[in-house]
């Protein structure tokens, strides 16, 4: 049996406005078409070098700079728990992890480090905001190759030290030689630094024989003096 044209119209039409209804809905249910809106915004959070945690403490040990982030997230995300990566610079430092969320900061992410940190974080995809630390004395990355205001340090091998109490029995231990430039006189204030760890630090007379010593071979050291970072140097080459 045949309808008639206009009738036969007539139920296609009816046909398709049941689909675009059926199909309205499941966008509406599945949040299909629908802009995203979800919004991640970090800024620093807490200095873990001083947290009750052990285990923290000792993971920025001999860094200026070690922090948590705090956390804001708004649009339409859905319920705990997400999907959590940590970046700092171009490289993402851990595989993503499941995050319970910005009332949970030390589950987050860190930061650490001595001079130019750049980081953030990507929550369900949704990358935050950068969050920059910049070595606070000049506002700018150190280089180690001097400062604005003119002061550099240098360092090189220097004089024997294995007649000092603290080098190690049967080590060949060698103060390190020291060039200051744009310097007012001592005493200043040095820092002594191993592989990226903070081995001593305290008032110096300016004197070779009693600033930083180091042994053996392999080893990248440098000093900082009076804020001032020195350049880098490969001991026992």
């Amino acid at each position: 049996m045949r309808l008639p044209l206009r009738r036969a119209a007539m139920v296609v039409g009816a046909a398709v406005v049941l689909l675009g209804s059926g199909l309205i809905v499941l966008f509406n249910i599945f949040g299909w078409g629908q802009p995203d809106d979800r919004e991640v915004r970090i800024s620093w959070g807490a200095d873990l070098s001083s947290d009750f945690d052990l285990d923290i403490r000792d993971w920025c040990l001999g860094f200026v700079f070690c922090r948590d982030f705090s956390y804001e997230l708004s649009g339409d995300f859905d319920p705990a728990p997400y999907t959590l990566e940590c970046w700092v610079g171009s490289h993402r430092v851990a595989e993503p992890y499941s995050w319970s969320g910005p009332e949970y900061p030390k589950n987050g992410c860190r930061a650490k480090g001595n001079h130019l940190i750049v980081a953030y974080v990507v929550v369900d995809g949704v990358k935050s905001n950068e969050l920059r630390w910049d070595q606070p004395d000049d506002g700018q990355p150190d280089d180690g190759e001097g400062q604005p205001d003119g002061r550099e340090v240098r360092i090189s091998v220097g004089t024997d030290a294995s007649g000092r109490s603290e080098c190690p029995q049967g080590a060949v231990c060698r103060n390190y030689h020291y060039e200051l430039t744009g310097f007012d006189p001592a005493p200043y204030t040095l820092e002594c630094w191993t592989n990226g760890r903070l081995i001593w630090s305290g008032n110096w007379s300016g004197r070779s024989e009693t600033g930083c010593y180091s042994w053996g071979s392999g080893q990248t050291v440098h000093v900082v003096v009076d804020s001032v970072k020195s350049n880098e140097l490969l001991w026992g080459q």
